[in-house]
């Protein structure tokens, strides 16, 4: 893991007063310890197909529905293809970044839509 990524995850840890430990781990199990994907440069996401179902129940089969949750570009095709049938869910469906948090919390986080977060 980059020092720049412990650097500001202790600052959040010491801010919110969360375990230095416990985040690292969390940041580890998710995403490997980068935020952006190292052969694209893209944010790492994980589109959940399950609950682009529920988001969007009227959406024709396509892409979406196979995804490859250990390959980046899959994810981001799979994503994609969801965007271009419904842009709010498939943003709701699909964690994103470092954290990798599924976009469906936008309101718990304080964002007024899951685009602005």
């Amino acid at each position: 893991m980059k020092q720049q990524i412990i650097d500001l995850t202790k600052k959040v840890a010491a801010e919110f007063g969360f375990e230095l430990a416990v985040m690292l781990s969390f940041i580890e199990v998710e995403t490997g310890g980068q935020g952006f994907d190292s052969k694209t440069g893209k944010i790492m996401i994980q589109f959940e197909p399950s609950w682009f179902k529920k988001n969007a129940p009227y959406a024709p089969s396509g892409k979406w529905s196979i995804n490859k949750v250990d390959i980046q570009t899959k994810e981001w095709e799979a994503f994609n293809d969801a965007f271009a049938k419904d842009k709010d869910a498939a943003m709701k469906s699909t964690s994103i970044g470092l954290s990798q948090i599924l976009g469906i919390h936008y309101k718990r986080l304080g964002f007024a839509s899951v685009g602005d977060m």
